[in-house]
């Protein structure tokens, strides 16, 4: 680590992880640091996200921020591998209670309500277009997964319409589950992993974020759900039109999860810990799908 002010390395130990990037934490002379072996990501990708953790960084939102080299670069190139070291933030992925659930809302809405979005847009990396696309890859005589793409191209269709109406925009992360977040004590200490964040419909990550922190046992917890959209709303009030159109954007949140693991892994290699959590999604969609009036009723009952 000679580029950095860190001082002797003593060990360094893999992270048990997602399905992308590795992920390691490196103690050093100067204490833990979290290194990032970049995967999936170009270099363009990478420096839209540095960018905005610097924003982040000024509004003092809650992450982990990169950590500068001597020469004042972030960005380390080895062997055609990109490499970030970040602060470590201490603390585990939390469980799924009111409490985490309500700050996790506070703080979403918090980023939501961020002025200076206009300076960080980018095209959101999974729309109804990019889905209409992957449906053309799909391989009809693939009989392991194809359920899965009768699912995929039917919620699709269905999702379209109510996904076209205008709603207001601005910074989102784009993939709020338990595991992009690090707790201490049922405190929140960040939110991590702003690789998929863009400029982009607020109620995406609304829905999203619902997904990752109201669905213990994979199923919809009202209470829970009561929980986030209070907490959130206590900084950011919903318009009328994303209370009704919410719903769509919790089935949204969950079919976006679905996208990723079908792109980025199932339509390569048929992965048995992703075609588990594919089918997780499609099971609370399908619920949802058969609710909608239940859960229009229950948020309209809570705001």
């Amino acid at each position: 680590m000679p580029r950095y002010n860190l001082g002797e390395v003593t060990s360094v130990t893999p992270i048990e992880s997602g399905f992308a990037n590795e992920n390691y934490r490196v103690v050093t002379a100067r204490g833990k640091v979290l290194l990032r072996l970049v995967k999936q990501k170009s270099i363009q990708q990478l420096k839209y996200e540095l960018n905005l953790l610097r924003y982040l960084q000024i509004q003092e939102f809650p992450t982990a921020y990169p950590i500068i080299r001597k020469d004042g670069e972030v960005i380390t190139k080895e062997e055609n591998k990109l490499i970030v070291l970040f602060d470590y933030l201490e603390g585990k992925e939390p469980a799924m209670n009111s409490e985490t659930t309500g700050q996790v809302g506070a703080a979403i809405a918090d980023l939501h309500n961020l002025s200076l979005w206009g300076h960080y847009k980018r095209p959101n990396d999974i729309t109804i277009e990019k889905c209409l696309q992957l449906v053309k890859e799909f391989d009809s005589n693939d009989d392991t997964l194809k359920s899965v793409f009768e699912y995929f191209k039917t919620e699709t269709r269905k999702l379209a319409e109510p996904l076209s109406a205008m709603v207001p925009i601005g910074i989102i992360h784009s993939d709020v589950f338990t595991d992009n977040t690090i707790f201490r004590e049922d405190c929140l200490v960040g939110i991590i992993d702003f690789e998929e964040a863009c400029v982009d419909k607020l109620l995406i990550d609304v829905g999203t974020t619902i997904n990752g922190f109201c669905y213990p046992d994979n199923k919809l917890n009202f209470e829970l759900l009561e929980v986030f959209l209070k907490r959130y709303q206590q900084k950011r009030l919903l318009m009328s039109i994303e209370c009704e159109l919410l719903p769509w954007y919790i089935r949204w949140g969950a079919h976006t999860q679905i996208y990723w693991h079908l792109r980025y892994g199932l339509l390569i290699k048929h992965n048995p810990r992703q075609l588990t959590r594919v089918q997780e999604l499609i099971d609370r969609v399908e619920w949802a799908q058969n609710n909608m009036e239940l859960i229009s009723k229950r948020i309209k009952e809570i705001i």
